[in-house]
């Protein structure tokens, strides 16, 4: 698997990010750039990227058990952790299941799995692009894990079929994942600071289930990015970065 890194002079505590669907780490770039002083931590998820997939394919229980393995190996003990939509999920389940090896978490762009989005496929038809430029292509690159900056659709579904750089076995695995999940029976009980950012126009995930989580767990805080679309670690990576630096940097106190 691939694991890429920045921990700048006297950064201390380790920003995990997780990617979204079929997503591979190069997605993060735009949000690096607006985050030069802090640790990141970036990788390609099992299956991704042209890495090897897991033996068989895994409900989202067992790939938590697999994000704790990865910072065993880092040897990271303790960890703030981001997940974008799809890896969202992912660090819901992380939450619950391994909370002694979180310090805060953010979600963005995410749902709590059954009922969390009613209509999601009806905007991928409309080809005008809203204000953070969510148009048709670039949605359809992001989805098959090509860069979500790119609109050309056609070269991401190719890609997508190319076990080089992004194995479209890798992504039916990350969609088996979710089968039957929801977070919504135990997400009262998670503990660490949360964060939750999510665009007021976004396709996927309607506003109230981004307040159902925010309101779910306690003590969380929505924030809402007025145009903000789905593509927002893309499209508007300062307006996240500002916000992600500005939670982790609060006192626990």
């Amino acid at each position: 698997m691939r694991i890429a890194t920045q921990q700048p002079p006297g950064a201390s505590r380790p920003l995990l990010l997780i990617n979204g669907m079929a997503a591979r780490l190069q997605m993060w770039r735009p949000f690096v750039a607006a985050l030069p002083a802090r640790h990141l931590v970036m990788f390609d998820l099992p299956g991704i990227g042209g890495g090897l997939s897991l033996r068989v394919p895994e409900l989202m229980p067992a790939i938590a058990q697999w994000l704790t393995d990865l910072l065993d190996v880092m040897e990271i003990d303790e960890a703030d952790v981001l997940g974008y939509s799809w890896g969202g999920v992912l660090a819901q389940q992380f939450a619950r299941d391994a909370p002694d090896r979180l310090h805060r978490l953010v979600l963005t762009s995410t749902n709590h799995g059954w009922g969390g989005v009613p209509v999601p496929l009806l905007p991928l038809w409309n080809p005008l692009p809203n204000s953070t430029g969510d148009d048709l292509g670039k949605l359809v690159a992001a989805a098959f894990g090509a860069d979500p900056n790119s609109s050309n659709a056609f070269a991401a579904i190719l890609t997508a079929f190319n076990p080089q750089k992004s194995s479209f076995s890798g992504q039916f695995r990350q969609l088996y994942s979710t089968m039957g999940w929801t977070s919504l029976p135990w997400l009262h009980t998670l503990k660490a600071p949360t964060l939750v950012v999510a665009g007021d126009d976004d396709p996927f995930v309607p506003i109230s289930t981004s307040r159902t989580i925010s309101d779910t767990i306690p003590d969380a805080r929505l924030e809402l990015i007025p145009g903000g679309g789905h593509l927002i670690p893309t499209n508007q990576p300062s307006r996240l970065a500002r916000s992600v630096d500005n939670f982790l940097n609060e006192s626990d106190c």
